[in-house]
């Protein structure tokens, strides 16, 4: 998978021109781009895969709801039949991204014995080609909070006189606000 910024952007965003932690840095990025992507449930890069549905649990009638983010397909089987794209439509019509594939009346899913994993779809997945301008930022300023947690003690900081105690949180707010937009919604049970 990439990684959503490079050393550049997170020494920039420090201020720094040192090179003497570069490959520190390089790590923590790619740690910050998979939290990223734990965090909203998305992948902000092409990813071309093949991914396997199973008739009646991952459809609805006519629909297949897709666990990721589509950007194309290249091939869809159903019980290892090639469907041409002119029997289904990606969905939602007016975006980028794609949540389901719905077949178009003619059409029907085709399983043997077992329908587990009968329909096959190899695609493009991902949230974009590139991640967004502001996926870049909150992975540098993640990565830089990484970075700087290095001198940070394992342990809980204050005073037991007072019960006052400094606890670093999971994620910076800022972070976490840069991504809210971008949380992957579920389907819930289909």
């Amino acid at each position: 998978m990439t990684d959503y910024c490079t050393t550049v952007d997170v020494k920039a965003l420090a201020g720094a021109t040192l090179t003497t932690d570069d490959t520190l840095i390089a790590t923590l990025i790619t740690r910050a781009s998979r939290l990223l992507d734990a965090h909203t449930g998305r992948v902000f890069s092409a990813v071309t895969a093949t991914r396997s549905y199973t008739p009646g649990v991952d459809t609805d009638g006519q629909t297949l709801f897709l666990d990721d983010d589509l950007l194309s397909v290249t091939t869809l089987t159903t019980n290892g039949v090639a469907l041409a794209a002119a029997a289904y439509t990606l969905q939602p019509l007016n975006a980028t991204r794609k949540n389901r594939l719905c077949l178009k009346s003619a059409y029907a899913w085709e399983w043997s014995d077992d329908p587990a994993g009968s329909i096959v779809l190899a695609g493009t997945w991902g949230y974009s080609a590139t991640p967004p301008a502001d996926i870049v930022q909150a992975a540098a300023r993640l990565a830089l909070w990484l970075y700087r947690q290095r001198e940070a003690p394992f342990s809980r900081v204050g005073n037991a006189l007072t019960g006052e105690y400094e606890v670093p949180v999971a994620l910076p707010e800022d972070v976490i606000a840069i991504l809210r937009p971008y949380v992957r919604r579920s389907w819930g049970a289909v």
